[in-house]
């Protein structure tokens, strides 16, 4: 039987879909590495939601770096959801490397993580300079 994740990038790779909903489902390191790389052979997505909602959600600092390289190669999306997760300042500075060079991206959800208001200050600040208009939920 397959697995959400997985049901999500078979449809992601047959059909035109411009939502991906896995909230609250447990997901590695590896299942982000594998959603990302469907996700940049066929870019029609412009909705992510890897919001954790449940306890024991497996989105860490680890992922970021695939999520930061999905960001940075993006020209779709427009709306990514991060809460209630386990990211920390130094998960948000490896994706800050892709919000930076990302155009597209106007909503970030980051509530509920474990993500100082220092942290949030600083991206808010480096996004300024960079004129990036993205509205970021954040704290908790």
């Amino acid at each position: 039987m397959k697995t959400k994740l997985e049901r999500m990038i078979c449809n992601l790779l047959c059909y035109d879909i411009d939502m991906i909903d896995l909230a609250g489902e447990r997901l590695s390191s590896d299942d982000i590495k594998n959603l990302v790389v469907a996700i940049k052979e066929k870019s029609t997505i412009n909705k992510l939601i890897l919001g954790g909602v449940v306890f024991g959600s497996d989105l860490k600092d680890d992922s970021m770096p695939y999520l930061a390289s999905l960001l940075c190669d993006d020209r779709c999306l427009e709306y990514l959801d991060l809460r209630s997760n386990h990211i920390t300042d130094q998960g948000l500075d490896v994706l800050k490397r892709g919000l930076i060079n990302n155009h597209n991206l106007s909503f970030l959800d980051l509530r509920f993580n474990s993500i100082s208001d220092c942290a949030v200050n600083k991206l808010v600040d480096e996004l300024s300079i960079k004129n990036k208009q993205l509205t970021l939920a954040a704290g908790d």
